[in-house]
């Protein structure tokens, strides 16, 4: 009943979970065993590749968690699924941000309303914001702290909202509005998926 993982950036470095078991880490409140499997088959993973390790099983969960901290959704995207569709839409405000990902467009609040107007209601796009980093930017009443990545679950585009979850704490919904996700939010990641 051993698991393994293998992602398209990384065929060489597999990550086994030996009858299913991982490492529960105190950061993480409350998410499921799936989503906690893959954030550590990612990190082992990438950890592998960029120290020369040849089996990425044995990578100290820890080490691997450390290593992944920072960087863009859309380059993660394109790290899980393959290939480079993924694109990341960084807001104007926050374009003089260092190490921008390989394919992105810098918008202002109108445009990134129309891109949320797109999306909205679609089931075959993955949609992850990245929190703004400068002081101030975060809705600790929401749960959104700055410099983090959060899942979008559903945008409406009638009552101008978005709904987020955090990696982190996968029970906890939170919707804000467009208003809100382009004051808070440095960017959106989108990889459009072939369903």
């Amino acid at each position: 009943n051993d698991i393994v993982i293998t992602f398209p950036a990384f065929p060489q470095t597999p990550v086994r979970f030996n009858n299913g078991n991982i490492k529960l880490q105190n950061l993480h409140a409350e998410t499921s065993l799936g989503n906690l499997m893959l954030e550590q088959a990612y990190a082992k993973a990438r950890y592998a590749k960029a120290h020369n390790i040849s089996d990425a099983s044995k990578v100290d969960t820890d080490k691997a968690m450390e290593f992944i901290y920072g960087g863009h959704e859309s380059a993660v995207f394109n790290e899980i699924l393959g290939n480079k569709n993924s694109i990341e839409y960084i807001m104007e405000s926050y374009s003089d941000a260092e190490n921008k990902p390989a394919k992105y467009q810098s918008v202002d609040k109108d445009k990134m309303f129309a891109i949320l107007d797109k999306y909205a209601g679609r089931d075959d796009v993955l949609l992850c914001g990245g929190s703004g980093a400068r002081d101030g930017g975060y809705l600790p009443e929401y749960g959104v702290s700055p410099r983090h990545a959060y899942c979008i679950e559903k945008i409406d585009s009638q009552n101008k909202t978005v709904t987020i979850i955090n990696p982190y704490n996968s029970l906890y919904c939170m919707t804000i509005t467009y208003d809100q996700f382009t004051e808070y939010f440095a960017s959106l990641a989108v990889r459009e998926l072939q369903v």
